[in-house]
This record gives structure tokens, C-alpha cells and sequence, in this order.
């Protein structure tokens, strides 16, 4: 490269000089690819979650794509939201089991909703699996992070998968 620049026995200062510019060079261009590339995951994503954590009303259409889904492709287990008293922080936390019914591969948003004893919603908590392969089951946790505060409004709460989606 330093003899492009007709530097083979030239100064070492030169020779720093454009090392410099070549690092400083390596850097924007990595910069740039990390913020294109978060640009294009952005807009893919976006789509997926759509604002949708305002919305806890789910249209006829999406309440069918909904059971669809989880009749032909996704078996998704929800356990009770339980509370660990026994810490000196109190926390709670319940599991979301996400199994591929189908053969081929897929990716799956299920949109999980915690609803109080008079009906109102009070959180929700979505969950993307990426590439879930045919049988495949991953477990994860819902509503773990719902502030130390919060932990006794979610001691009876009713939960239940509001949407889901297949991609």
C-alpha cells in the first residue's frame, strides 16, 4: 500500500501520516456499516412490532391469523405469573413455551397481555423467536421485568397470548 503512494524508503513520518488516515478511514466506513445495518434491521423489525403495545384490541381478522397460528403451527404454553417472596426483593415472573408445530422452520411474535381481576390490562411483554426449527421449543420468561413496585398488582393477574404472528 506505501508504495502506491511512492513511499517504500520514505519517511517514516509519511508513512504514520497515512497509517493514520487509513485507521481514522477503517473506522467511518465501519461506523457506516453499523448504522446501515441497523437501519435495515430497524425497518424489518418495525414492521413486526408495529406499535401493536397500544393496541390490546385485536381485530376479527387478527384474532383468526391468531388462532390460526396457534392451532397449525405454534404450541405456546403459558404458566401462571408467580412471585418469589422468599427474596428481600420481591420478584415475579411467568414462562412463555414457544414449540414449532409445523415442518418447516419460522419465526414467531406472540404478544403476551396480563390482565387484573376487573379486566384491564396492565402490561404486556412480546416475545420474538427467531428460526424456530420444526419441533423445536424454546422456553422464555414474561413480565420479569416489571419493576419491584409493580410485583403485587401482578399477583393475580390472568395472562393470555392477545396475537401472534408467523414469518
Amino acid at each position: 500500500l506505501f508504495s502506491a503512494f511512492g513511499l517504500k524508503e520514505k519517511s517514516a513520518k509519511a508513512k504514520s501520516i497515512i497509517s493514520l488516515v487509513l485507521a481514522i478511514l477503517a473506522v467511518v466506513v465501519a461506523i457506516g456499516v453499523r448504522t446501515f445495518s441497523y437501519i435495515k434491521l430497524y425497518g424489518y423489525f418495525s414492521d413486526i412490532f408495529h406499535f401493536e403495545v397500544y393496541n390490546s384490541e385485536a381485530s376479527s381478522e387478527e384474532t383468526a391469523k391468531t388462532q390460526k397460528i396457534l392451532e397449525q403451527y405454534l404450541d405456546a404454553d403459558l404458566s401462571e405469573f408467580k412471585v418469589d417472596e422468599d427474596e428481600v426483593v420481591l420478584r415475579g415472573e411467568a414462562v412463555l413455551t414457544l414449540t414449532n408445530k409445523s415442518k418447516k422452520r419460522h419465526s414467531f411474535y406472540v404478544f403476551v397481555e396480563a390482565v387484573d381481576e376487573n379486566g384491564t390490562t396492565i402490561g404486556y411483554d412480546p416475545v420474538f423467536v427467531e428460526s424456530l426449527k420444526s419441533g423445536q421449543t424454546k422456553r422464555f420468561r414474561v413480565f420479569e421485568k416489571i419493576g419491584t413496585e409493580n410485583v403485587e398488582q401482578y399477583k393475580n393477574v390472568k395472562l393470555k397470548i392477545t396475537k401472534a404472528s408467523m414469518y
